[in-house]
């Protein structure tokens, strides 16, 4: 894509614009007053970007202002027009009009990475990060959010252009639920980093029993529990490895998912 070397897309003010060129030395300008979502993907050594604009002006199709996609060094990143063209700057219709963007992610090799947003427009559309991988998890996008997740070159569903995408819900969608549920509650948990015993504030879900599922980065499952209901929920989790965990609360009466939250193992 883009970021593989840092002449391939300079972000620097020039003429009240952000400029872009590609590997073909086309200039694509970009107002700087525009929406636009700027993200990069990154391993320990290397980098490449893609940006995503919003304008009345321009079809969600591939056009003559879209940036041409060039794969990068180690990693590379690009957005998905709705023709399926891979893109670099990637023109898109008014924020408002525009669902869902496809995100095109690959590596030389099997390894962590991490998805960072840049740029977030301030728009009444909220913005989310949906990872198929981890059976179609959704994410706020906010400005400065990291995303950590592994490609396996193994499996082709850890990378590629079928794994995420970015969803936009627009205000009048608002009441929808998140996963076919209620809006996802906020819960604790002590101690946050965790050696062994931890136990969950699930005071604010409801009085039922509950399922807590715990996935790893590359969105597979450590361990499932149930917690009856009125009982504690304490777990011991000494057996995991050290690292970063996704913990989902789920109603064992229809399993529709509570709360969520991350968990760290040290």
């Amino acid at each position: 894509s883009v970021l593989a070397s840092s002449s391939r897309l300079l972000s620097e003010p020039m003429n009240n614009k952000l400029q872009s060129k590609d590997s073909g030395e086309r200039t694509t300008l970009l107002p700087k007053k525009q929406n636009h979502i700027r993200l990069e993907l990154c391993d320990t050594k290397n980098s490449d970007e893609t940006v995503i604009a919003f304008d009345k002006d321009f079809s969600a199709s591939y056009g003559t202002a879209d940036a041409a996609y060039f794969p990068g060094s180690s990693v590379s990143l690009a957005s998905l027009t709705s023709d399926g063209q891979k893109v670099a700057i990637n023109f898109m219709p008014d924020i408002n009009r525009v669902n869902q963007i496809d995100l095109h992610v690959n590596a030389n090799s099997s390894g962590d990475y991490h998805l960072n947003f840049k740029d977030v427009p301030i728009s009444a559309s909220g913005i989310f990060l949906k990872d198929a991988y981890r059976q179609n998890e959704l994410t706020e996008v906010k400005k400065g959010l990291s995303y950590p997740f592994t490609i396996e070159k193994s499996n082709r569903s850890t990378y590629g252009d079928k794994r995420f995408a970015l969803v936009l819900k627009h205000k009048e969608n608002e009441q929808k639920k998140l996963f076919g549920s209620p809006q996802i509650a906020k819960i604790s948990a002590y101690p946050n980093p965790v050696i062994d015993n931890v136990f969950f504030d699930v005071s604010l879900l409801p009085d039922e029993d509950l399922q807590l599922i715990l996935y790893n980065i590359s969105g597979r499952k450590a361990i499932e529990l149930t917690f009856n209901k009125n009982e504690m929920a304490v777990a011991n989790f000494s057996f995991l490895k050290s690292g970063m965990y996704i913990c989902k609360f789920r109603s064992s009466k229809n399993q529709s998912d509570l709360a969520e939250l991350i968990l760290l193992k040290h």
